[in-house]
């Protein structure tokens, strides 16, 4: 559990120096690794493939959303709203 925690702690350094320039890339590059994956998916399996990939679009997609409205919108959200809850904390946070 230690090595995960350090993981996450490292990510977000990461993520606290990072530009949305460097987030957009870090995407691109996820982007074309799924698109390559997907591509040597045999064909009697892709239908379960995408359906496998679609929720997982779905689901992080809406966690996404959820916390990135309220900024688009002009909302930010206040220290202590249910959307901090959304994403687990590391042990730095705490």
């Amino acid at each position: 559990m230690r090595i995960i925690l350090s993981l996450f702690d490292r990510a977000n350094r990461y993520a606290a120096q990072s530009t949305w320039q460097d987030f957009a890339l870090v995407k691109l590059c996820l982007f074309a690794g799924g698109m390559l994956a997907g591509l040597s998916v045999p064909v009697r399996r892709k239908k379960w493939t995408a359906l496998a990939a679609g929720l997982v679009f779905l689901s992080t997609y809406v966690l996404l959303m959820e916390r990135f409205l309220p900024f688009l919108l002009g909302r930010e959200a206040q220290e202590g709203d249910c959307l901090e809850e959304s994403f687990p904390q590391t042990a730095s946070q705490e």
